[in-house]
């Protein structure tokens, strides 16, 4: 008699199969109360987008190659002058930024007025390497999708030449530039511009085309 009662407690106490529940146990909201800790979420898919906010960094650094072309100068010369520039900024918006530059050219204006055999004047070439300070500048972003930013550079400063013939001069200098900047990495992009330069001394002007191509490091 004891076995018969201890045989039906066994059933009665003993979990009964739920209709379609499987051999490997509960899944969803069958496993609530269950000692077995739950599935972590699955991670999300990785979008491939910059991050998003207002602007990507305060502030920015860049170096890059920028070549100079002077299509009209003095006794009907040319010049065109390879060189390196850097540029540091600050970015309170993300439409605005200012910034101070240095650029260096191997040669700027190789030219002194001079004469020949014959007494008569004539320009002679000389290598002039110069370097240009834009103490000031601003430079205005239209952030885009697909990763593009272009912008516009208005900047003010001063050119050093140091002439082989004719010692050293000081030019006043302006540049208005358009770009293009593809963003390659959350802090990286690149930058290709196309730069109008105006340099005045005295009573002379001097206005140079040129372009630059530059890696900017964002933080």
């Amino acid at each position: 008699m004891t076995a018969v009662l201890g045989l039906v407690a066994v059933l009665l106490v003993a979990p009964r199969k739920v209709e379609g529940q499987d051999a490997a146990g509960p899944t969803g909201t069958d496993a609530i109360g269950s000692d077995e800790a739950p599935l972590p979420a699955a991670p999300p898919a990785p979008g491939g987008r910059l991050a998003k906010g207002p602007f990507t960094g305060r502030g920015w650094f860049e170096l890059g190659a920028t070549v100079l072309h002077a299509p009209r100068l003095p006794y009907g010369l040319k010049l065109t002058s390879a060189g390196l520039t850097g540029t540091f900024g600050l970015r309170p918006h993300r439409n605005f930024g200012a910034f101070t530059a240095l650029t260096t050219w191997i040669g700027d204006a190789p030219l002194t007025e001079g004469v020949d055999e014959e007494g008569n004047p004539r320009a002679i070439q000389s290598p002039s390497p110069a370097t240009a300070w834009e103490i000031l500048g601003v430079r205005a972003l239209l952030p885009l999708r697909r990763r593009l930013e272009p912008s516009v550079d208005l900047a003010s400063g001063m050119v050093v030449e140091r002439r082989s013939i004719g010692g050293r001069q000081v030019w006043g200098s302006m540049r208005a530039s358009a770009a293009l900047g593809v963003w390659v990495a959350p802090t990286l992009s690149l930058r290709f511009s196309f730069d109008y330069r105006l340099h005045a001394r005295l009573h002379e002007l001097r206005h140079y085309l040129g372009g630059s191509a530059t890696l900017s490091i964002h933080f």
